[in-house]
């Protein structure tokens, strides 16, 4: 399951990391990976079952995403965050491929991270504001 996020205020982020990289690297990858366990909740969170289902549930989806760890990764034109579910199948669940089996009861990644956007940008606007106090207002 993979898609982009725009973040407001990245260009200046980039900015900071092409022109302090031993500062910026750290403070991105301990933003990205804080931004990215904060949606871990909603991620993990099972929907009722719908009426009537005798499916039994393992759980395993859930635990995955609890179990997840952030990745990160420094690029020359920027860098890349991501987290992941182990459990096969997943992307039929909460992915692009969402099973219609699946829709309008589980919220898919996607969803789930357009809810948290302005909660994400935030967090990058504090690791911006970190560099600026670490480099003093170049």
């Amino acid at each position: 399951m993979s898609f982009d996020v725009t973040i407001a205020g990245l260009s200046e982020l980039l900015d900071a990391l092409d022109k302090w990289p031993d500062i910026m690297r750290p403070i991105l990858e301990e933003t990205s990976e804080a931004a990215l366990l904060s949606l871990i909740p909603d991620l993990a969170n099972y929907p009722p079952p719908p009426p009537g289902s005798t499916y039994r549930r393992t759980g395993n989806l859930g635990r995955l995403w609890v179990a997840a760890r952030p990745e990160f990764e420094g690029e020359a034109s920027g860098f890349e965050a991501r987290v992941g579910n182990a459990r096969p199948g997943g992307e039929f669940v909460q992915g692009e491929f969402q099973a219609e089996a699946h829709q309008g009861i589980w919220q898919t990644v996607e969803d789930i991270v357009s809810a948290h956007q302005l909660e994400i940008e935030a967090y990058y606007e504090r690791a911006l504001q970190k560099v600026a106090d670490q480099v003093g207002g170049e």
